[in-house]
């Protein structure tokens, strides 16, 4: 293959790869797609992002405001008219206990569009969380500010398989399908006395127990992602 030739195809894989991606960014804005960039991309201003997230392996550029139906990622740097953010920019997943009680077997049911019942261990770390306010049917308390309410336990999914028996971490009303009296279901809450004794300390702020599933209960969403 002659010079003139390879330099002839190099051109044309960088022309295609362009035209991909930018392809993808117009589907992203029509149907809410996923964006993604592996050079430079610049953006029109005031553009609204729907996809479910933008991965950016290289740079983004835009004279105006970048608004986001899901997170944001890039490698490189994001620069606006107003200055560059730094490397990485992204939005903390959402979670929430609903204010509607339920029965163990339609706890699977209870979370609104666009969240499912958590694990604990997808909600465990309540600090890199950001609590779901907006969702209609999340609970709040009077003090409970732009956070979680204290207090109030809600049916969370154990990770385990299926159980009724009364053992904390373990019981799932064998995977949220019963609501007899006579299986149980694991609850979580956040605990409320500071200053009470913690059976398991590794937990954190999380106090968990065993309910009979026919008890309604509140349930702990957290949002698809």
């Amino acid at each position: 293959m002659s010079k003139n030739t390879w330099r002839t195809w190099v051109i044309f894989a960088l022309i295609l790869t362009a035209a991909l991606c930018m392809s993808k960014y117009q589907a992203a804005g029509q149907r809410g797609d996923t964006i993604s960039a592996i050079g430079f991309e610049t953006i029109p201003p005031n553009t609204t992002l729907l996809g479910d997230a933008i991965l950016l392996a290289g740079e983004v550029e835009t004279s105006g405001s970048i608004v986001s139906g899901g997170n944001i990622e890039a490698a490189g740097s994001i620069c606006g008219a107003a200055g560059c953010l730094g490397s990485v920019v992204q939005h903390s997943k959402g979670f929430y206990i609903s204010q509607s009680t339920y029965e163990g077997s339609a706890a699977l049911s209870a979370c609104v569009t666009g969240f499912h019942m958590a694990t604990l261990w997808e909600i465990l770390d309540v600090s890199s969380l950001r609590y779901a306010i907006e969702v209609g049917d999340a609970a709040t308390h009077d003090d409970s500010g732009q956070g979680p309410p204290s207090g109030d336990g809600g049916w969370i999914r154990s990770g385990w398989y299926s159980n009724g028996d009364p053992q904390v971490g373990l019981a799932n009303c064998e995977v949220w399908t019963s609501s007899l009296s006579s299986r149980w279901g694991t609850v979580v809450k956040l605990e409320e006395n500071l200053d009470e004794p913690r059976e398991v300390e590794w937990l954190g702020p999380w106090n968990p127990a065993v309910i009979q599933c026919n008890m309604p209960r509140r349930v702990w969403c957290v949002e698809d992602q």
